[in-house]
């Protein structure tokens, strides 16, 4: 089966939908791979809401919305649009009585076997992108959905030990709308900025190091205007943020990436990073980010570039100039289309390769 050169149709396969009342949800990971593709200018999408049993497109330039009654209704749609790619993501288990189901579950909001009839019948390659993974994350997906041709992991986890086929996986960064995320070239009011979660519990680590700051009398830019924060905000004021930002942070664990890290770099502020994450898989420490070591070494540093504007400039445009021209939209769909073709001779002439 020949295969076109770019992917000109794809359809996603959303667990929610952009609510007003859930301004975090357009900073999802389906919904900026989404966003990025609209971006990127290769084609045509369709969205398929599995919370709201909704199939939406555009056609003649009007926006259409069909009912998805059944499972039916998604594979007829299939037929219909004929995309080249499927994108989908795992959704959070839904909660009964206050109790989390048990994460074994299908939970894309497209059961197993439908995947497998898209993938295997209609030739519909599939990408699913994995996020907060963990080890043991890898094996269960292999066994519930093994008619996925391509794992992406997001937050650059280790996958290696945990898979007996690595070539369907891959490490890339968090996609983005880049006609958003962008440097507007104008003022940056705010010296320094951390547009994170700040959560009790689960992201102790960075008040701990927020409150370090405090105490040396550096002021960051929060959620609320102090060196706390909420969980969440719109995503259009959390771009803005870094677009009026001198200097932002980032804090990264050991094994990990953010998407922060090329939002930053793309809004043209100076991103601060740990020192012993992925980031240096993508852009040079001293000259494209600032690295730092502990909490007394980014106060340092923190305020050596607030001092010295024309250094914090030069760093800041080399890290945008980098992140423009390496990864932006265009180049993160050119990576995942040139991945699926690799895999193409071996998965899509070989329709019984999954066992269930």
């Amino acid at each position: 089966m020949s295969m076109p050169d770019y992917p000109a149709r794809v359809i996603f396969a959303f667990s929610a939908r952009d609510d007003v009342r859930r301004p975090e949800t357009r900073a999802m990971p389906l919904y900026q791979s989404h966003d990025s593709y609209l971006a990127s200018g290769l084609g045509e999408c369709a969205r398929i809401h599995g919370d709201i049993r909704s199939i939406e497109y555009e056609e003649c330039g009007h926006s259409i919305v069909r009912p998805w009654r059944t499972d039916d209704d998604a594979v007829e749609f299939c037929r219909w649009f004929k995309p080249d790619l499927l994108v989908l993501t795992e959704i959070a288990a839904p909660v009964i009585d206050g109790q989390s189901l048990l994460r074994n579950l299908h939970m894309t909001n497209m059961h197993p076997l439908v995947l497998a009839y898209l993938r295997h019948v209609l030739r519909i390659p599939i990408v699913y992108l994995c996020h907060d993974t963990s080890g043991d994350d890898f094996p269960r997906l292999e066994r519930r959905y093994p008619m996925v041709d391509l794992y992406v992991v997001l937050d650059h986890k280790p996958y290696a030990p945990y898979t007996r086929q690595p070539e369907h996986y891959c490490h890339l960064w968090t996609p983005w709308d880049t006609r958003i995320v962008r440097d507007l070239g104008g003022d940056r009011p705010i010296d320094v900025s951390f547009s994170g979660r700040l959560e009790a519990g689960r992201y102790d680590y960075r008040q701990r190091l927020l409150d370090e700051l405090t105490r040396e009398g550096i002021h960051v830019w929060c959620r609320q205007g102090s060196n706390t924060g909420m969980s969440y905000m719109p995503y259009d004021e959390y771009v803005r943020v870094l677009q009026t930002s001198k200097i932002t942070l980032n804090f990264s664990m050991s094994g990990q990436l953010k998407g922060r890290v090329f939002e930053a770099l793309h809004c043209g502020a100076l991103l601060m990073e740990i020192d012993g994450t992925e980031i240096t898989r993508y852009f040079r420490p001293g000259i494209e980010y600032v690295v730092y070591r502990d909490p007394a070494d980014l106060a340092d540093k923190i305020r050596y570039y607030l001092a010295h504007e024309e250094e914090r400039a030069q760093i800041a445009a080399q890290g945008h100039d980098r992140a423009v021209q390496c990864y932006g939209s265009l180049q993160w769909w050119h990576q995942i289309w040139e991945r699926i073709r690799e895999l193409a001779h071996d998965q899509l002439q070989d329709p019984l390769r999954f066992v269930w």
